[in-house]
């Protein structure tokens, strides 16, 4: 018998807001880098592990990583749950990207609006947002 996969840690709150309706007015990160000095709603997750995303569907996500993270199951795992954007970033090097899979479609932002099929596309960040999401 299968086990059903579990949320990532300090998801839960999230999860019961989520039952009732309710969802995060703000970003939510996904670090696996462990704790950031950032005011968003966070859940830790290990890459290594797999985990229950549901909860995530229509969110607004980033994913906090550094160099020698391997992230792409994980990214691959949050885009099959449909957020409203995914995004990465990595807390080291202080740059950012938007995340998609398949092609993107011009003047859309939804991500359930691209081909649902494919690799892993990641459109890096121009610099002017990185310095004022880093900064």
């Amino acid at each position: 018998m299968l086990r059903p996969l579990p949320t990532p840690r300090n998801a839960q709150a999230i999860v019961e807001a989520r039952a009732r309706g309710l969802r995060p007015a703000d970003l939510v990160v996904v670090s696996l880098v462990g704790a950031l000095d950032w005011s968003n709603p966070t859940v830790y997750a290990d890459p290594a592990e797999r985990y229950s995303w549901g909860w995530a569907r229509g969110l607004d996500l980033i994913v906090a990583v550094k160099p020698g993270i391997a992230a792409l199951r994980l990214l691959s795992d949050l885009l099959d749950v449909d957020p409203w954007s995914l995004c990465m970033a990595d807390v080291q090097r202080q740059v950012g990207s938007n995340v998609y899979r398949g092609s993107y479609v011009s003047g859309t932002r939804r991500i359930g609006s691209y081909i649902a099929t494919g690799p892993l596309l990641f459109q890096p960040w121009l610099p002017v947002r990185n310095k004022e999401f880093f900064a």
